[in-house]
């Protein structure tokens, strides 16, 4: 069986989303991660409702923010969850993006040094060293965590070229995005594969979980329907999958413009639905029945995505765990 994993975010009750990771478990799948929503959900707390109803199967954030947790607050909670889990938590983690950082008071311009800062840190900690360490972000002095975790792997979450270098060269994994195509993907690894031989170690060391977004519906005019306002959301909130996706500048501009002038965001998402054109949905996210979406996520793992994590638009989660059982 292939490698594949759930992702969830804020659109199910968290009671269903434990539900639906103590089922993934059963029916062989590798992982659940959970995204950190803008002002939703919080992405740890989840991984510990799924790790006390599962015994097996991986847990990871998709992501956590640097910036937001002190670092060391941000160890000491996953060598929490690493104990509850025995060693089963994964630590995904990059940088807010404006505008929702400059809504929170987050000076994002250093990126990049901010993440690596925390990744290069947080496993020198998990490695049950004592850190000091003197950064722009990350200032510590001979601290050494009380317990040291089975083993918590830290990926980065990357969209842009940059920071898939970043991972490649310093973390156990990616994080790759969600709403880019197969072909963006496969651009990505052959960045990560540069960076890493560069850092002196092999892409098979890179671990490359994807997700991807399903719309799983016989109905392929309203399966691409579903897609359509979160698609129309990133476009309007979150510029660098804007950037990534391959969306002209022009429907990005409108779907913007469309956004600004609702009274409220889901509203404006709605309206600007109409605005995304089929063959991006197509391009971008896997959809239809259980074949064709199957037949998509293929073309991430053939792309370098060693395991895709599937999120569900729609409601039918125990579908498309049960689609993807035997992938």
């Amino acid at each position: 069986m292939t490698r594949v994993g759930l992702y969830f975010t804020h659109s199910l009750p968290l009671k269903d989303e434990v539900r639906y990771a103590k089922l993934a478990e059963e029916k062989g799948f590798d992982c659940v991660w959970q995204g950190q929503s803008r002002y939703h959900r919080d992405s740890i707390v989840p991984l510990t409702a799924y790790a006390a109803v599962t015994h097996r199967i991986k847990l990871g954030t998709g992501v956590t923010h640097a910036l937001t947790r002190n670092v060391v607050a941000l160890a000491v909670e996953f060598i929490t969850l690493d104990e509850l889990s025995e060693g089963r938590a994964i630590l995904g983690i990059s940088a807010l993006w404006d505008p929702m950082a400059h809504e929170i008071g987050i000076d994002v311009r250093k990126r990049l040094q901010a993440v690596e800062e925390y990744v290069t840190t947080l496993k020198r900690l998990f490695k049950g060293e004592s850190v000091s360490f003197e950064g722009d972000f990350v200032k510590l002095r001979g601290v050494m965590l009380a317990r040291k975790p089975i083993g918590i792997p830290v990926y980065v979450g990357a969209t842009g070229v940059m920071m898939v270098e970043l991972a490649g060269r310093i973390a156990d994994g990616i994080v790759l995005n969600y709403l880019i195509s197969p072909e963006y993907t496969k651009e990505c690894v052959e960045y990560a594969e540069k960076a890493a031989n560069e850092a002196g170690k092999r892409l098979s060391e890179i671990d490359r979980p994807q997700l991807i977004a399903c719309s799983l519906n016989k109905d392929w005019d309203a399966a691409i329907s579903k897609l359509k306002p979160m698609i129309a959301e990133y476009l309007a909130k979150e510029p660098h999958i804007a950037k990534a996706c391959g969306a002209s500048k022009e429907v990005i501009e409108e779907v913007r413009r469309v956004v600004k002038s609702s009274p409220d965001n889901e509203t404006g998402f709605k309206k600007a639905a109409s605005l995304v054109e089929d063959s991006l949905v197509e391009r971008i996210a896997a959809v239809g029945d259980a074949e064709n979406c199957r037949r998509k996520v293929t073309e991430y793992i053939r792309s370098g995505c060693t395991c895709p994590l599937i999120y569900s638009v729609t409601d039918n989660v125990a579908e498309i765990v049960e689609g993807f059982s035997a992938f």
